[in-house]
């Protein structure tokens, strides 16, 4: 019986760790939603583009502090940190920069 306790109790909180996300959108100066943008959980193989609606959504974290790296071609990169603590979503909304900005033509 105490080995059943033992084993349930192990299984359940191995269950915990694993329950953290991260989700979110990447958008456009503008506040348009950017589709096809590569986020980089970074010191991990893993990685997630962005849907037609720009959102991107990571699963089955452990607790810890971890940075994404945002990127696309034609925009500046960027990274963001967050630690997480036995939260269970935690959204994150990026704004990408365009790398070139349109000038007025000269005359």
């Amino acid at each position: 019986m105490k080995l059943k306790i033992v084993l349930l109790f192990i299984l359940s909180s191995t269950f915990l760790i694993a329950q953290n996300k991260i989700s979110g959108t990447v958008n456009d100066e503008q506040g348009t939603p950017l589709e096809g943008v590569n986020i980089q959980l970074l010191g991990t193989e893993i990685n997630v583009k962005t849907n037609t609606a720009g959102f991107y959504q990571i699963e089955n974290l452990a607790n810890g502090k971890y940075t994404i790296e945002v990127t696309l071609d034609g925009y500046f990169s960027k990274k963001h940190t967050i630690n997480l603590e036995n939260s269970l979503n935690n959204s994150i909304t990026l704004t990408l920069e365009k790398t070139i900005k349109r000038s007025r033509k000269i005359k």
